[in-house]
């Protein structure tokens, strides 16, 4: 078939180092028979399924694109070559499921009405950059000037003032923040505060119906900061119909435009910015006579995308139907459209999936099943809004009831810096395993004291703290479900979402512990006597006779 052929002859070599390796086998004392089994997890497997599952045939595995489809069909072949039952739709691996592709139409324009008179604004990326708003959408209001567009506790600084109605009104705000020259950072951290999506949700706390947002400032062009966002424009926004709603409308806008609307005022958006800038104090006000139509258009796609599902069934006759879920996501961000780059995404979440392969592998190689059934879970659309996880949650192929637990896994093949600078590099973050069951945290403390001895460290683990990386992979969507998790992470590190992302830059001696630890925990509660209790509830067991 075509879409084999393209594979090339990276596939082929790696099918010829992990599937004509023959798996070991062992005969060992049960306390002992999973720390044994999970030796087969092993830094060349993990290494040769990386090296193709990062590799630039994938083309960065974006959701719904060419090379995620072939990283769904590796996968599906190597659960098929292990022996896994199909458990997604119609006796297939695949989970299908459908989704939009949104783009902004260059057609959209900007119209200001001024004392000066009427102006439409078309220069696609000159004077404006229409952003999504889900759908085709026109509005217009009159103007407020609101300085940087934030309402920041994190920046003790407020744009919106509470006694002003801003419903009905487009507001004019500049990037970035207060003598703040960047606007954009990789992480969650108070500048995000200046980033265009969040001055959208600030608008709309305060009540507005639109946001124009001055892109050329402190040097930078407007063609500069067309070159910033031209790929997002030109990919788009891939998401599920349910989450099609009307956002404000967005637009960047030019100093030119800016300027046009602040006539009036005697002001200039140079002028206001560096008042705001050297008194850090609010400048924030109506503009008399000065009003704006905005209208987004937008290019819809029906596009489908699929989760693989693998099922490796128990061995004893109650407990095989509960089931634990080992979950990672296969797809990342694809590939820049303006300069080509591809992120191979190697870590994220390369490195999940490809424990999440290795640990099927070795549950199957063992001559002795554990009692419950394993789920073996990798996602799409992760990158997307936790799309794949979600659709898993709301249409399971396996009742949610039965499921003990998901284990997920997204990122575990590096170190971040914090670890990397103190020594401290034999560490995994947990996150989430006492949320629901501290039973199921005693149980992953257990498994780790037995086996491998990392230090697992439960900073991420604090819902307050500010990066919420609870509520940021696919497990979330399983612990809306009230169904235990675990989240295992390595933390944040500056090639995240870079193309710098690499398989040379993964560390499988670490990746290989971190799996081990992952396997050896869901063989302990794939062969516990009963499910990990929820706080609050006894713990549960399916099978008298395994007591």
């Amino acid at each position: 078939m075509l879409v084999k052929e393209k594979q090339g002859t990276i596939l082929g070599m790696v099918l010829f180092v992990i599937l004509f390796q023959p798996g070991k086998s062992y005969c060992a004392d049960p306390n002992t028979f999973g720390l044994e089994g999970s030796k087969l997890i092993t830094a060349e497997r993990l290494k040769a399924q990386l090296t193709f599952i990062a590799s630039d045939e994938l083309e960065g595995r974006e959701t719904s694109y060419r090379g995620q489809k072939l990283a769904s069909l590796y996968i599906a072949q190597q659960f098929e070559q292990m022996g896994l039952m199909p458990a997604g739709d119609s006796g297939t691996y695949y989970q299908h499921f459908p989704l939009l592709h949104l783009s902004v139409d260059t057609n959209g324009f900007l119209m200001t009405s001024t004392a000066a008179g009427t102006k439409s604004w078309r220069a696609f990326g000159k004077d404006i950059i229409p952003h999504s708003s889900r759908k085709d959408t026109t509005i217009s209001g009159d103007i407020e000037f609101v300085g940087y567009g934030i309402n920041s506790k994190i920046l003790q600084f407020t744009e919106y003032d509470s006694t002003i109605n801003y419903k009905g009104k487009i507001v004019l705000a500049l990037r970035g923040t207060p003598g703040d020259d960047d606007s954009t950072t990789v992480f969650f951290s108070h500048k995000t505060a200046g980033t265009a999506g969040a001055k959208r949700t600030y608008a709309q706390w305060g009540g507005a119906a639109g946001v124009l947002i001055v892109e050329d400032t402190k040097g930078r062009t407007m063609e500069e900061a067309y070159e910033e966002c031209r790929d997002d424009l030109t990919r788009g926004l891939i998401t599920i119909p349910q989450r099609v709603r009307n956002e404000l409308p967005l637009f960047s806008v030019s100093r030119k435009v800016a300027n046009e609307l602040l006539a009036s005022s005697g002001k200039t958006i140079e002028w206001l910015q560096h008042e705001i800038d050297s008194t850090k104090k609010p400048a924030s006000f109506e503009l008399k006579d000065a009003k704006a139509t905005l209208a987004v258009k937008m290019n819809r796609e029906e596009v489908i995308s699929e989760n693989v599902i693998g099922l490796l069934p128990g061995s004893d006759s109650l407990l095989k139907n509960e089931y634990v879920v080992f979950s990672a996501h296969y797809d990342h961000v694809g590939k820049n459209t303006v300069t080509g780059e591809i992120y191979n995404g190697a870590d994220d979440d390369g490195s999940g999936t490809c424990a999440v392969l290795e640990m099927a592998h070795a549950f199957a190689s063992l001559q002795e099943r554990p009692k419950r059934s394993l789920i073996f879970l990798t996602v799409t659309g992760e990158e997307k809004g936790l799309l794949g996880s979600l659709y898993y949650t709301e249409h399971p192929t396996i009742p949610l009831e039965k499921t003990v637990t998901d284990l997920n896994i997204d990122m575990i093949g590096r170190f971040d810096p914090d670890h990397e600078k103190t020594g401290d590099t034999d560490y995994v973050y947990i996150i989430g395993s006492d949320k629901l069951s501290a039973e199921l945290d005693s149980t992953s403390r257990a498994a780790n004291n037995e086996s491998v001895r990392l230090h697992l460290d439960y900073t991420y683990n604090d819902e307050s703290e500010p990066h919420q990386f609870y509520r940021r992979s696919d497990h979330y969507n399983f612990a809306k479900k009230n169904i235990p998790i675990i989240f295992y992470f390595d933390g944040e590190h500056p090639d995240y979402h870079k193309p710098t992302d690499k398989v040379a830059k993964i560390n499988f001696d670490i990746l290989v512990k971190r799996s081990r630890l992952i396997f050896y925990t869901g063989w302990k509660i794939a062969n516990a006597r009963k499910r990990p209790a929820l706080d609050g509830e006894s713990s549960k067991s399916s099978s008298p006779e395994s007591r």
